[in-house]
């Protein structure tokens, strides 16, 4: 291990010395790193070799997307912290760089930033991040990325409760892909304006976005999952709406497109919504048949309350139906895997205080404040100067001209 790690070492120093160190070969070494994301270690080790040859220069544009390069790979690996801050030093570096290609860089690391911010809950500041991004886009008139910052604001309002606000900036993301052709946006945009209508208690509403989600002509997109996930959403506007019978019917359309698909967590999201449905109907033996299926593919899901919720579901129907003997082993069960995720969690607050994402999303917003209005104060200035200019001009004329006229009339009088 150790030998092929020096032999890996050795290779990107040979490649760096086969590529010198301008700003074309720098780009060059970035956009092969991009190649080998298969290998996310090394392309990591490539990245800081990026980085230290790009300051050596002094090529701000090659080590800002040297950064962005590290973020996503950070992401990627799931160490959210080191993402974000690779992502404010990138941008850092790229607000003053007058390359034409860093506003498109600028609004990817305001997109991944954002998106950090989201998982952390923090749903302001991430809003904050999208804004300042689509503020870039829409000068530069990057559509496609004015749809994903519109979309993602309206998904952060929708996480933050703020329905109004994500309703707005939904329909703005839906309208500019509907004329971009953007299916994935399109169809996710129907999916979660149904969303945010359902929360809102408006069932007629959110059954026609579900509906639009039904009746769309597939083209590039998965029909079976997405009609499978409409249908779901649909069955729980139903369950809200208190329609238990068409909500039963619909779980098992939706159960139809899932397994087309065959992908056990889908299934399970669904199964797992229906069995709850069918127990607080009394019907405990078919909730029990469901949740026995359900725990069979609980290894497929990823550790969320909305998941492992199906051994307290299963402790308590099988307490209903009278089967004492599994009672505590999924008891025990569920709070094993509450106390991981609150593991967990602890462990995303150590993260985020680690790199103290408020200290430094708050810097940041500072300093690019500070920016604007140093920019602004350089236009004032300007612009002041230009009047004085003009004032002293217009003076100077008079001044000329009144000794003209003076001297004019002095002859005159001679």
């Amino acid at each position: 291990m150790i030998r092929t790690l020096i032999t890996f070492i050795f290779f990107i120093n040979a490649s760096f010395s086969i590529y010198a160190n301008s700003r074309d070969e720098i780009d060059h070494y970035n956009q092969e790193t991009i190649e080998l994301l298969s290998d996310l270690d090394s392309c990591l080790i490539r990245v800081d070799h990026t980085i230290e040859r790009a300051e050596n220069i002094g090529y701000d544009y090659g080590l800002a997307y040297a950064f962005y390069l590290k973020g996503y790979i950070h992401r990627i690996q799931d160490d959210l912290g080191k993402a974000f801050l690779a992502n404010l030093k990138g941008l850092s570096l790229l607000q003053e760089i007058g390359d034409k290609r860093a506003p498109e860089t600028m609004v990817r690391l305001y997109l991944n930033a954002g998106e950090i911010l989201e998982r952390h809950f923090k749903y302001d500041d991430a809003i904050k991040y999208y804004q300042e991004g689509l503020e870039v886009a829409k000068k530069q008139n990057l559509t496609q990325r004015i749809i994903d910052l519109s979309y993602n604001i309206g998904n952060a309002y929708h996480s933050k409760g703020d329905l109004t606000m994500a309703v707005n900036f939904i329909q703005e993301s839906y309208k500019l892909a509907q004329s971009e052709g953007d299916e994935h946006t399109m169809v996710n945009g129907l999916n979660l304006m149904g969303l945010i209508f359902k929360d809102n208690y408006k069932y007629d509403t959110a059954t026609f976005f579900f509906t639009k989600m039904l009746t769309h002509s597939y083209q590039d997109l998965d029909e079976d999952k997405y009609k499978g996930r409409a249908y779901h959403n649909l069955a729980n506007t139903f369950t809200k709406a208190g329609d238990t019978l068409k909500a039963i019917s619909t779980f098992n359309k939706s159960l139809e497109f899932k397994r087309k698909g065959n992908k056990p967590d889908e299934v399970f999201i669904t199964e797992n919504d229906l069995a709850e449905l069918y127990y607080f109907q009394g019907d405990y033996v078919l909730a029990r048949e469901i949740i026995e299926r359900c725990i069979q593919n609980y290894d497929q899901m990823r550790l969320d309350p909305d998941y492992y919720k199906v051994f307290h579901l299963a402790r308590r129907v099988n307490s209903a139906i009278g089967e004492y003997s599994s009672i505590d082993q999924y008891a025990d069960r569920y709070f094993d895997e509450n106390k991981k995720f609150i593991e967990q969690q602890r462990k995303l607050i150590e993260i985020r205080d680690q790199f103290k994402m408020e200290v430094l999303t708050a810097s940041f917003f500072v300093e690019l404040e500070r920016n604007k209005r140093i920019a602004q104060l350089n236009q004032v200035i300007l612009w002041i100067s230009i009047l004085s200019l003009m004032i002293i001009g217009y003076l100077k004329a008079r001044q000329i001209w009144m000794k003209r006229v003076v001297g004019s009339a002095v002859r005159n009088l001679a």
